[in-house]
């Protein structure tokens, strides 16, 4: 059984620019952010049959994995009013938000 908890810095994703930044691509790759993951792994390994009379054999492998993961920190930016909040980025299918799961997937509900 291995079990982590382990904090990334410096997250490399892309990061949108605003229009009047005047760039061709709209977005830019960054090293911002800082990431959580946590989890567990435990593997169970078993001889069911082992006959020494034909050399049959039957064994089996149980593997079961759990990983969660969540930004912590994704920086900020400036509102309209001029205050700091926090940034979302959104993405053609994805959104990554502090507090969330790294590259959820997001729709609209119809």
């Amino acid at each position: 059984m291995d079990a982590y908890l382990k904090q990334t810095k410096n997250l490399l994703t892309n990061v949108p620019l605003t229009y009047n930044e005047g760039a061709l691509d709209p977005q830019t790759t960054q090293n911002i952010g800082t990431v959580q993951n946590k989890g567990f792994e435990i593997g169970i390994n078993s001889t069911n049959i082992q006959s020494e009379s034909n050399g049959f054999t039957w064994s089996s492998n149980l593997n079961f994995s759990l990983n969660r993961n969540k930004v912590i920190d994704i920086g900020t930016l400036r509102d309209d009013q001029g205050q700091e909040v926090d940034r979302t980025i959104i993405g053609t299918y994805t959104i990554t938000q502090k507090g969330a799961p790294l590259g959820a997937f997001y729709g609209y509900v119809v």
